[in-house]
This record gives C-alpha cells, sequence and structure tokens, in this order.
C-alpha cells in the first residue's frame, strides 16, 4: 500500500502559475513590440518630412514663381511641390517706391495613405528699382 505523498512546499511551480506568467510575459512583449513598431514609423515620416522641408527651401529662398515635383526617401515617394506670390502690395518705404510681396510655398505628399503639407511664407519687399 502507498503511504500518503507529504506536503512539499519546495516542490516549484505548478502547471497553472507557469501558464498566467507565459501569459503576462507575452502581454508585455506584444506590447513593447508595438510601441518599438510605431516609433520607427513615426521616425522614418519624420525623416520623409525633413527631406520634403529641405528640398522645398531652395525654391522658396530664390522666391521665383515655379513648381515641380521631387523624389523623397530614395524615390519611394514623389512630392508636388510649388512656389507662388501670394500677395503684392505697393507703397512707399522711407519715400521710395516699393512692394510688398508674400512669397508661400508649400510640398505636399502622401504617408501611409495620408496627404501631408509643408507650408512656408515670408515677406520680400523690393524698391521700384527691383533692388530688395
Amino acid at each position: 500500500m502507498r503511504s500518503p505523498r507529504p506536503d512539499r512546499p519546495d516542490a516549484g511551480y505548478g502547471l497553472v502559475e507557469v501558464l498566467v506568467a507565459l501569459a503576462i510575459l507575452g502581454l508585455a512583449a506584444t506590447g513593447g513590440i508595438q510601441v518599438m513598431v510605431g516609433s520607427l514609423q513615426r521616425q522614418a515620416a519624420d525623416a520623409v518630412e525633413r527631406e520634403a522641408l529641405s528640398a522645398l527651401r531652395l525654391p522658396f529662398e530664390r522666391g521665383e514663381i515655379a513648381q515641380g515635383q521631387v523624389e523623397l526617401a530614395q524615390g519611394r515617394v514623389v512630392a508636388d511641390w510649388r512656389v507662388a506670390h501670394a500677395d503684392i502690395r505697393h507703397g512707399n518705404l522711407a519715400g521710395v517706391p516699393a512692394q510688398w510681396v508674400t512669397i508661400e510655398a508649400m510640398i505636399e505628399w502622401e504617408n501611409s495613405g495620408q496627404i501631408r503639407t509643408q507650408r512656408l511664407d515670408r515677406v520680400e519687399i523690393l524698391t521700384m528699382a527691383g533692388s530688395p
């Protein structure tokens, strides 16, 4: 006849405890991975946005009316840009006839199904002789 097993407190963890611990660890790992993936996607989107702003900077600084396309993200994204004179006002500056020209620039591209836009604007003062 078998004798009953004595209670052994140091017998280790049971199957239920191990499964619960694995489930909690799995949920924590899933959440951590989702945070990392989201962070990497945001970092890539920010890099494209910086590249778009950089591509728009030269035409904007020139201030000439123009438009075109530029490839971003090593050719994976195509962006449309334009530079326009939005407002031209005439007046006098220290007794000299002048024009105040508002120059606006815009670049648009698609990122993850959303249209992203960056805008720049500035005012340039031109004397009627043509020198800024």
